[in-house]
């Protein structure tokens, strides 16, 4: 039990100190961009471009966190009455494709970041280089299918609650 609270207390660091600095980050880029768009008729070069690398690694981060406690979108409506095998089954489902999703992520970020490096493969506007968010891919998608598998290890989340 102590491994996985370690593992919930360190995925909880990551998912609120990145989202802090990613989130201040984006807010600070929209409205500097629509301040100079609508102002001074002149927006900021490349918002877009950082805007959308930042939500993207804000959900990359999300993800580990958000599995191993719990916190996953599902229709509680129907999952609250579901008999407790059929929730088990649910949630085997569930891991199924939080599993393929983990694969998916880091076998691609592992297949691209070389290429991306070399290649100085980056955003459209201003080149933000892909080789970095593709670490991060790597990284989260590793984080995540360890969180899966600490799941199905122990039969619990850390945000359970006694409803499985």
């Amino acid at each position: 039990m102590k491994l996985e609270g370690s593992f919930h207390r360190a995925t909880g660091s990551l998912f609120f100190w990145g989202g802090v600095v990613l989130l201040m980050l984006m807010t600070v880029v929209i409205s500097i961009d629509a301040i100079g768009r609508y102002v001074f008729n002149s927006p900021l070069e490349g918002a877009q471009d950082i805007v959308g690398v930042s939500l993207f690694t804000l959900f990359l981060i999300i993800l580990p966190h958000s599995f191993f406690g719990d916190y996953q979108i599902r229709m509680d409506l129907f999952y609250a009455r579901m008999p407790g095998w059929v929730r088990t089954v649910a949630d085997l489902v569930g891991a199924a494709g939080a599993l393929v999703l983990a694969t998916v992520l880091a076998w691609q970020a592992w297949e691209n970041i070389p290429m991306f490096y070399v290649n100085h493969a980056g955003t459209l506007n201003v080149k933000i280089p892909y080789w970095p968010f593709n670490v991060v891919m790597l990284g989260t998608g590793v984080l995540l299918l360890v969180s899966v598998l600490l799941c199905v290890a122990t039969g619990a989340r850390a945000g359970d609650k006694g409803s499985h």
